[in-house]
């Protein structure tokens, strides 16, 4: 395949008190021609739906596994990788219509070495705790209570009392964190942070100003604002700072990576009524300087965006799922904080990409994606075939 260059685009940056500029930004395609293959790993009833998944190792044998909570069947399905790109059928632990999960995450509760899983049950107002035996298999849920946090969408887990025991961040009609004990028991619920009276639709936890404290980068969707939330080391957090977008955004997934090489993370944002990305580099007094969209054009509506190295180039790629275009778009990265045109990956002409991961699912150095597919009940598999990223690879 020719490369060749394509015209400047235009693109708008827009600072965060709302003002204004135009930018130009020479793309051109990848010079390394990103392939996948895809297939379906398993197509569930047509009456499933999933609405979140993840990856783990679940058994201790290298490979990576998945669990995913579906919130018309209610139950956990658990698939254990075959180190290929394959996985076996699944184990299913029932969680029970009356709890209506919604949200599944990992890691270790009890401090035994296995991992260990937590599902958001949004009907109940609790956790769901799966306590791992380190063979792919799982305790029946023990159930905790999530106090005041009506109705909880999305967990996030890290240690954020410096205690070496993970903790759980829970998100609903209200926040709160509940602090692990380390044997698998956590602490009542209690405020998370003084701007409570919001739902969170998109949270995820990082160290954002190398102090050693786990902090929070929140967004409440439909208000349009992204909000980073400090720690103050015991696992209570304040207002930073606040990112605010154009009127009518929906700020509804976002993640962070180091995208120009500054050893600062810096941050990216999916804002799905605009259908653009948004990305803030982040300056050396930790503010941020001025936003730059790529569009995803016409019915361009993000519902995941997600970082890594897809060519092997050693520079942070972004990739996204486009709902309404039925495929999956991946910028590759220069590693001046910058991207190439997308490369665009069709998911059917009948699907509708959400949930996104990625990893290395067949063990070749290369990284993998995985997408749920809403209207089929399918979950899709694109295994990583660039010739030139192996190329890539060898030359590290």
């Amino acid at each position: 395949m020719n490369h060749t260059t394509l015209p400047v685009l235009s693109t708008t940056v827009r600072t965060t008190d709302s003002t204004t500029s135009t930018t130009s930004i020479l793309s051109t395609e990848p010079p390394c021609v990103l392939t996948f293959d895809q297939s379906n790993l398993f197509t569930f009833n047509l009456n499933s739906s999933f609405g979140s998944i993840v990856t783990d190792d679940f058994n201790g044998d290298g490979s990576l596994d998945l669990a995913l909570v579906g919130y018309e069947l209610d139950n956990l399905n658990i698939f254990l990788g075959n180190n290929n790109g394959t996985f076996t059928a699944p184990s299913i632990y029932v969680i029970g219509s009356d709890n209506d999960p919604h949200f599944v995450t990992a890691g270790d509760f009890n401090n035994d070495n296995h991992i260990d899983l937590a599902v958001a049950n949004f009907k109940s107002d609790t956790i769901g705790i799966f306590f791992g035996y380190g063979n792919g298999t799982f305790q029946t849920q023990q159930i905790i209570s999530t106090g005041f946090v009506h109705l909880p969408l999305r967990l996030v887990i890290g240690n954020f009392n410096d205690d070496h025991h993970l903790d759980i961040v829970v998100t609903g009609v209200q926040s709160g964190i509940m602090f692990g004990l380390g044997n698998g028991y956590f602490s009542s619920i209690t405020v998370l942070h003084d701007d409570d009276g919001f739902n969170e639709n998109w949270i995820i936890a990082t160290n954002f100003n190398n102090d050693t404290h786990l902090d929070l980068i929140a967004s409440y969707g439909s208000d349009g604002m992204v909000r980073i939330l400090l720690n103050n080391g015991y696992g209570y957090f304040y207002l930073w700072m606040t990112l605010t977008f154009e009127k009518s955004s929906y700020t509804n997934s976002f993640t962070i990576a180091d995208l120009n090489n500054d050893n600062r993370l810096d941050l990216v944002v999916a804002n799905e009524n605009k259908n653009y990305i948004s990305i803030f580099i982040q300056n050396n007094n930790g503010t941020f300087g001025q936003q730059t969209t790529y569009p995803t054009g016409v019915f361009g509506s993000i519902d995941t965006v997600v970082a890594g190295d897809f060519n092997n180039d050693g520079q942070v790629d972004l990739a996204a799922t486009l709902l309404l275009r039925k495929q999956v778009n991946i910028w590759v990265g220069i590693g001046n904080g910058t991207f190439l045109v997308p490369s665009m990956f069709s998911t059917g002409s009948i699907s509708a990409p959400t949930a996104m991961i990625t990893g290395d699912f067949n063990s070749d150095s290369a990284l993998d994606f995985i997408v749920i597919d809403k209207y089929s009940a399918n979950v899709l598999i694109s295994i990583n075939t660039c010739d030139c990223c192996i190329q890539n690879i060898s030359k590290k």
